[in-house]
């Protein structure tokens, strides 16, 4: 009789909390009701920090902060959608977007059990395309080869050394393309010399030198007291920058 009355107690407990949740709704899953006894695993997503991103760039998600509430269980199944549509298994995925847009990443897990995530957790990645990419200004480099470690020069004379102007380690600063997106090297390089009074004053023009890298070679005039070289650089979104370097004629 004392077991009857047990049973039956706890029949009665089990269809008032059903009735009180409303059968088989959402909230029997929160109170952990499954028919196996088992509690669902909970699904949650580390990384994706940055929202805001741009053609092309990679995101690193993890999924191994999700979790199962049974002692003893453990997550074993990943579902990565994208907007969705199935994108990964994997724990930790790596996303890359091809196209500008809003696309919802969305992480379910599947525990030991069988069981599926009491939740599905999302987040919201904003893609930019090209437009909307603040176009960013290039930085211009000069490089001479052959220059003193002081950084100046000696006549042709005295060292009987060829320099060579290049911008090579120019560079772009945005993300409107990919590789060296330099797309032209402007020179005006000039010679000066000291005149009768002692003043400097222009000498010779050298930027056709310049202009001919990788195979302007040239030397340094006896008569020279410095080399000023003035570089303008255009990236491929018509941004430009201008960079001027003196290189004096030690003797």
């Amino acid at each position: 009789l004392t077991m009857n009355k047990f049973v039956l107690g706890s029949m009665v407990l089990a269809a008032s909390l059903l009735i009180g949740c409303g059968g088989d709704s959402a909230c029997c899953d929160a109170q952990n009701l499954t028919e196996s006894g088992m509690t669902p695993p909970v699904a949650k997503i580390t990384g994706l920090n940055d929202t805001n991103v741009s053609i092309g760039q990679s995101l690193q998600a993890e999924g191994l902060a999700s979790y199962d509430r049974d002692e003893g269980g453990s997550v074993v199944g990943f579902t990565w959608k994208v907007n969705g549509k199935v994108y990964s298994n994997g724990r930790n995925p790596t996303f890359t977007f091809k196209d500008p847009g809003i696309y919802r990443v969305c992480l379910t897990v599947t525990d030991n059990d069988g069981l599926d995530s009491v939740n599905e957790e999302c987040r919201t990645i904003e893609v930019l395309g090209k437009s909307d990419i603040l176009a960013l200004a290039p930085t211009a480099v000069i490089n001479l080869s052959n220059v003193e470690p002081d950084g100046t020069l000696k006549p042709c004379s005295i060292d009987h050394k060829k320099h060579r102007f290049d911008c090579n380690a120019s560079h772009d600063n945005d993300m409107l393309g990919t590789g060296n997106e330099i797309r032209t090297c402007m020179w005006d390089v000039k010679s000066y010399k000291l005149d009768e009074d002692g003043n400097e004053v222009f000498y010779r023009d050298c930027t056709k030198i310049a202009e001919e890298n990788p195979n302007g070679e040239f030397c340094v005039c006896d008569a020279a007291t410095k080399i000023v070289a003035r570089l303008t650089v255009v990236d491929n979104d018509g941004q430009s920058a201008t960079t001027t370097k003196v290189y004096r004629v030690v003797k």
